[in-house]
Parts: structure tokens; C-alpha cells; sequence
């Protein structure tokens, strides 16, 4: 995997993924609040609805969302809903003071979840594999708005994705 800065939005690649949570509302749209999935739905207002289809069809896993001048997938690293632990240690920090463990709690007020993480990166190789894709630019997974350290993620991932896959940081 390569490291780089910039605008995820103004990559040249053959994909670009945006990190997302497992979340449909009642209107059928994934939430988007935060991040780069915020900033998706706002460049294309149809993609949170593209998006719900395609979790309440294949489940939370790397879906295709929409190509228009590149490919857009998503690469989910929060859960569709989770139980809160007593610590509220796997709840995001702004959110903490609003649940109760043991409260079923949704994916998006949950921290970045490793295991849903490395799920996808494994999911993102095989699409690569089969598709023949050269180029996938991901933002750094479930560091900004799922609260990880990249730090320890990092070395994880490396096992996985190959030079194929560039992680961004925003700047």
C-alpha cells in the first residue's frame, strides 16, 4: 500500500472508496454525516440511497455505489447497529453521554470496528483482482470520524493491500 495526501475527490484512479458505516434509515438512505461519505453525498445527492439499496441487497461489505467519471465503492469500517460495552469504549466520543450500555446503539455513532475494516480490505483485493483495476485510492479507514489510530492499523493493512491500494489523507 502507498501513503498520499490530497482530495480524495480529485484522484485519478480506476476506483475510489469511500469509508462508510452499515446504517440504512427508514427512507432507505446510509447515513452520511462525516468525512468523505459526507462530502460524497454532497457532491451526488443520490448516493445514500444507492447506497442503502445496495447494503439492504448485499449487506455491509464493499458495494459498488456509482460510476460517473470513477468508480465509487464503499469500504465500510462501522457496524449497521452494535451493543454498547459497559466502558461505551466501542461508542464515538460525541456520543457517549447520549447512550446506555447495553443499548443497542447505530453503526454511525459507533467507533471504527478493526475486524469490519480488514473484512473490507480483503473484500476491495478480491474486486481489484477480478476487475483488473491498477489504481484504488481509500481514505486512511476508520481514522477520522471512526476514532482509530492509524499508528496501529497501519501494519495490518500493509498485509493485505498491496501497491494497487493508495491510502489518503485529506490535505
Amino acid at each position: 500500500m502507498i501513503e498520499i495526501t490530497g482530495d480524495l475527490f480529485k484522484q485519478k484512479a480506476d476506483v475510489l472508496c469511500i469509508t462508510t458505516n452499515g446504517y440504512v434509515k427508514a427512507n432507505g438512505e446510509n447515513v452520511m454525516g462525516m468525512g468523505c461519505a459526507k462530502r460524497a453525498a454532497e457532491i451526488n445527492k443520490t448516493v445514500p440511497l444507492l447506497l442503502g439499496k445496495a447494503i439492504k441487497l448485499h449487506g455491509n461489505r464493499v458495494n459498488h455505489i456509482i460510476t460517473e467519471k470513477v468508480a465509487l465503492y464503499s469500504f465500510p469500517v462501522k457496524p449497521i447497529t452494535a451493543i454498547c460495552l459497559p466502558d461505551k469504549s466501542n461508542i464515538v466520543g460525541y456520543m457517549k453521554s447520549k447512550v446506555r450500555a447495553g443499548e443497542s446503539v447505530m453503526g454511525w455513532a459507533c467507533k471504527a470496528d478493526i475486524g469490519q475494516i480488514l473484512k473490507s480490505a480483503k473484500e476491495i483485493v478480491e474486486l481489484a483482482n477480478e476487475h483488473g483495476w491498477k489504481k484504488v485510492v481509500i481514505p486512511r479507514p476508520g481514522c477520522g470520524a471512526g476514532e482509530l489510530d492509524w499508528n496501529q492499523l497501519a501494519p495490518q493493512l500493509e498485509k493485505i493491500l498491496d501497491d494497487r491500494f493508495y491510502l489518503i489523507t485529506f490535505k
